[in-house]
């Protein structure tokens, strides 16, 4: 979905903020997620119309169902949901599976990068817990990292996936 230049600048100030916050603190302020909320879902109308403000709407939607169990077994936290409900509503539902796609391309580096950047033991731990996953054992494993681990911040990558496709020519 295009959109103007000024309106893309709308846009990215709040994603900028997302992935600032998340890479900083591990936490996205609620109002940073519903600034870009209330944003995204002005735009679709103002710029594409009021059908297009319902496929935002939608879109938000079908992302709260997809990231519904990894939030409730406490896999994902409730900003970076909140996050990609908001990135999806500024994007429709035309280009949602890209958008998860470009997510999940953007994410892997950086969990690898948290990976290395976690200690020794952790790291130990983890590659256990990928030797379990591959006899498909899946392990017992703490969301919010834990002793000696840099959790992921997964709505930094949804952040700079949404600006991708945003600004794609």
């Amino acid at each position: 979905m295009s959109y103007p230049l000024h309106t893309l600048f709308l846009a990215s100030a709040p994603l900028l903020l997302v992935a600032a916050w998340d890479i900083a603190r591990r936490r996205i302020p609620n109002w940073v997620n519903a600034a870009l909320a209330v944003l995204g879902l002005g735009a679709q109308g103002l710029c594409h119309g009021g059908i297009a403000a319902l496929g935002g709407l939608g879109a938000a939607a079908v992302t709260l169902v997809v990231l519904w169990i990894p939030w409730s077994t406490r896999r994902l936290g409730g900003g970076d949901v909140k996050a990609m409900m908001g990135a999806a509503l500024w994007l429709g539902m035309t280009p949602l599976l890209r958008f998860y796609l470009i997510t999940a391309l953007v994410v892997g580096p950086v969990a690898l990068a948290c990976a290395a950047l976690s200690s020794a033991a952790a790291r130990r731990e983890m590659a256990a817990n990928l030797k379990l996953a591959l006899l498909r054992v899946v392990p017992e494993v703490p969301a919010a990292g834990g002793p000696g681990r840099v959790s992921v911040p997964f709505g930094a990558a949804a952040a700079l996936a949404a600006l991708i496709l945003l600004w794609r020519p």
